[in-house]
Formats: C-alpha cells, structure tokens, sequence
C-alpha cells in the first residue's frame, strides 16, 4: 500500500491523548456534517455492479481509481467498501489514506483539510484497532499524524511529531521491509535536522524538546527505501532533496533526473513530482541556492500534468 505524503512531518504522551479526545468532543458536531457532506460526494459516484459488488472489488476499482489521480471516486469507492464490510482492514486503510490525500486538492480550505485529516486519523485509528499488529497500520496512522500537524497548534504538532516518529519506527519493527516507514522516518530526519537553532530552543524550553534529526541519517534511510522499492518515484525525489541538503550536487542531479523519467502512483507522487522538476530545473541553470523545502504546487500544473499522466498510463494499458 503506498502511502507517499506530502508536506513536513513533524511518543504518545497521555497529555496529548487527552487534548487529542477533548479536541475531537469540542468539533464532533463539525466532524459529522464533514462525514455526511463525504458520503454524498461518495453516492453521486457510479459503481458497475451496484451494491451487489464485494469490499474486494470496492476497493481494487478504488486503488485503480488513485492511480488514475481521481482521488475523490477512490474515496467514494473505499467508503462504500468500509459500508459492505466494516471489518476489512485493506478497505479502512485505503479509505483513511484516501481522506487524507483529498486535503491535496486544489481549492481545500484549511478548515476543510484539518476535518479530512482528523477522520483520516479516526479511521486509521479504527483500522489498528482491529489488527493492532499491522505494520502498515501504524504506518497509516503516523502518516496522517503528520498531516494533521499541519493544522495543530505548536504544542500538539510538537506531540504528533513525537507519535509519527513512534509510528513509523513500530511499523519497521513489524515489517522490516516497509519501504514506506523508512521513507517517512528519512522526512522527519530532513525536517528536524533543518529546524534553526531558534526554534529549536524555543521547542526545549517550552514543549519539552524533540528528537534530534539528521541529514546523513535521512540519507541512510532513503538508501533503504530504494534498496526495497527502486520503482518508487518519490524515494528518488526525497533522496535527491537530501543529496542537495548535504551539498551533494551530482548525486542530486542524478537522483531528480531519474525520478522524473518514472511512472507516479497517484496525486502525492504527482505533487512530489513537481517539487522534483523544480529542484532539477534549478540545478541545471546553475543555480546552488535552491529551495530543499516542500512546494505548493500550482492547480494550472496539477490539472495538466494530471492530464499527462493519465494519457501515458492510457497509452502503456
């Protein structure tokens, strides 16, 4: 299950847990007329096989629905799998990482991402919690962790770094070949370790400090990642950010190169592609002050590019 992110990654502590459940009581009203508005979008999608169609089926259209980068028939898809069969952990995953991705969308409202990302959580929560096990799971989980950093205050994104780390750090315990896991651990080394000295001091003194990260040992980890899965186009966009932050510039070069010439699995791959072509075209002008940080991604580009993608995957089937 490829679950790529985007945007920067920021040990469960039971004062997280329960600002977490006060957060979550203070907006459920919020949260459900976000879920009655999801499952409308999800019956104006057109199934073949109507209800009669199983979970399975649910979500293998939904999975080739993501890799057509039509994110929201993939959510519909998942959501009417999760409805057939609430005990099918594929269809909770898929449908988790399906919310979550949707915060992608050109013209997502802030307010709007952060009630996608926390019923992202909730449903990756309830996927755990039927296979507490699951390597992929917890992966699910601190990926979207991460994502709801993005709009938490800095006490609780502080927290939710610290969750993500344990995530991605348990998953690897559980499946020592989840490419994914080490992925994101190679991010939230790339992000602690470009933390400046101020707001690290500020993050010691106020919310009891982090994890130190590093870019060598981020590097480490995207290695690892492509040892596992050398067909995954972001782990060559994250190793090439990472050659740049380590003033290697060749390696970068070589790495962005290639990434651009690979096949993307859905639209966090399309957004890492973009960063990619942007580090890349700026390294071929010369420059070597370029920007190693995530990008917004300009909907112009996204809708056709999106277009582009599709008609090389159309013209291989």
């Amino acid at each position: 299950m490829e679950i790529p992110i985007k945007g920067p990654v920021l040990q469960d502590t039971n004062l997280f847990r329960f600002k977490l459940n006060q957060r979550l009581e203070d907006v459920s009203r919020l949260f459900a007329e976000s879920k009655e508005k999801l499952q409308k979008r999800s019956r104006k999608t057109t199934l073949k096989g109507g209800p009669s169609k199983s979970a399975a089926a649910l979500v293998a259209s939904g999975f080739k629905s993501e890799s057509e980068f039509d994110t929201e028939t993939a959510m519909g898809l998942y959501e009417r799998a999760v409805e057939l069969d609430p005990s099918c952990t594929e269809a909770l995953l898929r449908y988790s990482k399906a919310m979550s991705d949707l915060t992608l969308e050109p013209g997502t409202s802030p307010a709007e991402a952060q009630r996608l990302v926390t019923l992202a959580v909730e449903t990756a929560e309830q996927a755990l919690a039927q296979e507490p096990l699951s390597a992929r799971a917890h992966l699910a989980l601190a990926i979207n962790l991460a994502r709801l950093a993005l709009y938490s205050n800095n006490q609780t994104k502080v927290d939710l770094v610290r969750r993500v780390r344990e995530g991605a750090q348990r998953a690897i315990e559980l499946n020592a070949d989840e490419d994914l896991a080490y992925h994101l651990l190679g991010r939230w080394n790339n992000e602690m370790a470009s933390l400046n000295v101020i707001i690290k001091v500020a993050i010691n003194l106020f919310y009891g400090g982090l994890e130190a990260g590093s870019h060598a040992e981020a590097k480490k980890l995207f290695e690892k990642c492509l040892s596992l899965n050398p067909s995954r186009m972001v782990h060559h966009v994250e190793m090439g950010r990472t050659h740049l932050k380590l003033g290697e510039i060749d390696e970068a070069c070589r790495e962005l190169t290639l990434a651009m010439s690979m096949d993307l699995e859905d639209i966090n791959a399309l957004h890492e592609k973009y960063d990619g072509q942007e580090m890349l075209s700026s390294l071929l002008r010369g420059d070597r002050s370029i920007k190693t940080g995530w990008r917004d991604v300009p909907p112009k580009w996204l809708v056709e590019n999106r277009r582009i993608e599709r008609e090389k995957k159309a013209s291989k089937a």
